[in-house]
């Protein structure tokens, strides 16, 4: 009984001083300087992932608009039927760094009245071509043009002309190297190239890719 008893006095003794141990150590971090806990480091960390995360994909977004395509909605009427206003589209911006553009391209290109405004229009003429407008109806180097596209309207030239310009344009009009005719396909309510003249490569930004809204007009050009 006496061992017994003289153990236990023991234990209680090692769990006294453990006591006291425990007790003056918060008066030693009170003397020292805090250190900061562990949820505080989480909490620093997780901030820290969700600005690189932002940045990143705020820099992938500049990277993809300004290198491989973006969305544009269109605005007017100039391009009816092929184009509603309200229709949202994909311009890419690949193919035009790797080749030039085609008659029959869809594009998208800087105004030459006020280059911070994006047009699109239809590619009519390359380098090289001549331009021709009479008797209602686009000639390219002679041949008369049967254009599905503007859904039987005639096209004539525009008295009206851009700013920059001393006057309206005259036909036949020859295309100098690196030059585009660019024209909507609603012929009788668009300010194409009979307005501004042709289009020079460099303000070329994208091809027409495909429409994504509404979702019952999708079609790949």
């Amino acid at each position: 009984m006496r061992l017994t008893h003289t153990k236990d006095t023991h234990n209680s003794a090692t769990d006294d001083a453990g006591s006291e141990k425990t007790n003056l150590a918060p008066k030693r971090e009170r003397h020292g300087k805090p250190k900061p806990t562990h949820f505080k480091q989480r909490k620093l960390k997780t901030v820290l992932t969700w600005i690189i995360a932002i940045a990143a994909a705020f820099g992938l977004a500049i990277f993809t608009r300004t290198f491989i395509a973006e969305s544009f909605e269109i605005p007017s009427s100039s391009m009816l039927q092929t184009l509603k206003v309200g229709d949202r589209l994909i311009g890419e911006k690949i193919t035009y760094k790797f080749s030039d553009p085609k008659r029959g391209d869809i594009a998208t290109f800087n105004d030459p009245e006020n280059p911070s405004i994006t047009l699109i229009k239809r590619v009519i003429g390359v380098p090289g071509d001549t331009i021709d407008i009479h008797d209602g109806a686009v000639y390219l180097n002679g041949e008369r043009q049967y254009e599905s596209y503007t859904n039987g309207q005639s096209t004539y030239p525009l008295q009206e002309y851009a700013s920059f310009l001393k006057g309206p344009l005259s036909y036949p009009y020859t295309l100098k190297e690196g030059e585009y005719w660019m024209m909507g396909d609603n012929r009788s309510n668009s300010l194409d190239s009979r307005y501004f003249g042709p289009i020079a490569r460099k303000e070329m930004t994208s091809k027409a890719w495909f429409i994504f809204w509404p979702f019952n007009e999708d079609r790949v050009f």
